[in-house]
């Protein structure tokens, strides 16, 4: 049995019970106080441990060292990564709805993903590796219809050993719901590590993909975390959204915050009038 927690202080803690003691009850693995506002999400796979915080979706991971599928004292979890996966909320909303949890999504033994939808109302989501916050793929609805619901989805393959896929579906504002193959993009994201010189199509202005299943390319049979870093030095990862992505995303949208002050005060201006040292990036 292994269980991992997060508390309103910000510390994560991992419970273990190993089948030699099975009579004493589950025990204190590990505890990290990494974060300063409260933990809303806990992901433990096989390799990996995750974590968000309420402040911009704030995420810690750290690679998980298992003997004989136990989680093992020595080395010991290693910290991997830490990022944001900021997004805006409509203040009509109804927060944390399943159909816009960021997530992590993904099974134990598989890589957890989060979808950072980052404003309302955007036809395009970004998906990114849990473990480390880099960007899997682009995606952009067909007919650039808003998406106000999404969900991943693991299904089993369709032929005799054939592995299982995962897909992430969007529904939209015109009522159609979109289907996305990301077992592909995982797959060239992998091969982008294993080798440098091959262009990850979808994390470029190509990235709009079209509905429905793509087919497979070769995956690359290395090691769980070593993969995640071993072509960062390439140049051809990306995260979340670049200041110039960002910067086209929320150029219709109002950002308002709750008001310090007992009375609130209008803001005409536009958001992005607001943003000056991301302004400074944009090329002109």
């Amino acid at each position: 049995i292994e269980i991992a927690y997060g508390t309103s202080s910000g510390s994560v803690r991992v419970i273990v019970q190993h089948p030699e003691t099975v009579g004493h009850g589950p025990q204190l693995f590990q505890t990290y106080t990494v974060h300063t506002s409260p933990v809303t999400r806990v992901a433990l796979t096989t390799n990996h441990l995750i974590s968000v915080c309420s402040e911009y979706n704030h995420v810690r991971s750290w690679g998980v060292t298992r003997f004989r599928g136990m989680i093992s004292t020595q080395p010991g979890s290693t910290s991997l990564a830490s990022f944001k996966v900021l997004t805006l909320d409509n203040s009509d909303d109804i927060l944390d709805a399943d159909g816009n949890d960021p997530g992590p999504f993904g099974d134990q033994d598989g890589e957890q993903v989060f979808v950072q939808r980052v404003v309302p109302g955007t036809n395009q989501v970004f998906v990114r590796l849990a473990s480390n916050g880099d960007r899997l793929c682009t995606i952009r609805t067909v007919g650039d219809s808003a998406i106000t619901a999404f969900l991943v989805h693991e299904c089993e393959g369709s032929r005799v050993n054939s592995r299982p896929r995962r897909f992430l579906f969007t529904g939209t504002s015109n009522g159609s719901i979109q289907m996305w193959d990301l077992t592909t993009a995982l797959d060239q994201y992998h091969a982008t590590l294993s080798f440098p010189n091959f262009s990850l199509s979808n994390q470029t202005s190509a990235a709009d993909k079209t509905a429905g299943t793509v087919s497979s390319t070769t995956t690359a049979s290395i090691n769980a975390n070593a993969i995640l870093f071993a072509g960062r030095a390439s140049g051809t990862i990306r995260q979340g959204p670049t200041p110039d992505e960002l910067l086209r995303l929320i150029d219709d949208c109002e950002i308002c915050c709750a008001s310090l002050s007992t009375t609130p005060s209008n803001t005409p201006h536009a958001s992005s009038v607001h943003l000056s040292e991301l302004d400074c990036q944009r090329h002109y």
